[in-house]
């Protein structure tokens, strides 16, 4: 009897103008198994690849893109389907896996034999399908900005939360750079599983407490705050309507890092926390992105007691 051979991997793709991306974002979600969303064309496209691990059906994703492109007010974006060729994509994957800089932070695959730099913290993480290796503006920007505030005096964070989680890589930097346990959230049960496991890999497997879940509901928050770090590298307009919430969930004088934000999204994001009562902290610009850094400002009531 000859063994049943794997069906291929599946690539579904399509390209988003920015102005689109943040009802395009999720549209991928019940058809592939993993996706990844990143920026095309400096910034003007983004490209959504979803992985499927069977052949999808292209009727009710066209479809779906319809409705998102309706709502977005843009034409329907052309969607791509295919086969991919028989590889060992997780080999491939750590080949092209090449070491990350940033900050104190030198992130590396599970494939580099050689030694990091004397003084740095090294993220050691595995290729996966969850997204997040450390050479994203994004993510790298999140690390200098860990980093930096690590340097400011008297800050310990005690209580640390990271939205939408992704490989973990925040978690654990955040982990390894503080030593206090880290909340690490993400709707993808695939991605709760890689950060699981990048953090025991990395000797902080204790630290990093990795759950599914909307880490933007205020319920689920609401349970665990109030936090004295919240880390949410994800997209502009959900980090918008989150500053409300993110001003009862984080503690008086707690910071927050904020990434996924375009350059030409920084001021609306700014506005919104301004107007929830953030302070401006710092801001790590990389090419086409921001990210921010805004301080809970201390009640009324309390500045004096801690002046005296």
């Amino acid at each position: 009897m000859t063994a049943q051979q794997p069906e291929p991997l599946w690539l579904i793709e399509l390209d988003v103008p920015s102005t689109g991306i943040d009802i395009f974002q999720g549209l991928l979600d019940p058809f592939a198994e993993a996706v990844s969303i990143f920026e095309a064309e400096n910034g003007a496209l983004w490209r959504i690849s979803g992985y499927s691990a069977g052949e999808p059906e292209r009727a009710p994703i066209e479809a779906a893109a319809a409705v998102a492109a309706c709502a977005a007010g843009l034409s329907v974006p052309e969607l791509r389907i295919e086969a991919l060729a028989e590889k060992d994509w997780l080999a491939e994957n750590r080949r092209s896996f090449a070491p990350v800089s940033a900050a104190r932070f030198f992130v590396h695959g599970s494939n580099f034999d050689g030694v990091p730099p004397a003084g740095s913290i090294p993220i050691m993480l595995n290729a996966g399908p969850a997204f997040g290796a450390g050479s994203h503006e994004t993510t790298r920007g999140c690390l200098i900005a860990f980093d930096g505030l690590a340097r400011r005096r008297n800050f310990a964070p005690k209580r640390i939360l990271d939205i939408g989680c992704g490989s973990g890589i925040l978690a654990i930097a955040m982990a390894k750079l503080w030593d206090r346990p880290v909340r690490a959230i993400d709707h993808d049960p695939l991605a709760v599983q890689t950060t699981k496991e990048n953090a025991s890999a990395n000797a902080v497997g204790e630290l990093v407490e990795a759950t599914g879940g909307d880490g933007l509901n205020p319920n689920l928050l609401r349970c665990h705050q109030p936090y004295d770090l919240v880390a949410a590298n994800i997209l502009s307009q959900p980090l918008i309507d989150f500053a409300p919430r993110l001003a009862v969930a984080l503690a008086p004088e707690g910071f927050t890092v904020l990434s996924g934000i375009l350059r030409e999204q920084q001021n609306e994001v700014r506005a919104a926390y301004r107007q929830a009562g953030f302070i401006a902290a710092g801001s790590v610009p990389l090419g086409e992105w921001r990210t921010l850094i805004y301080r809970r400002d201390m009640p009324p009531e309390n500045r004096v007691a801690r002046i005296t």
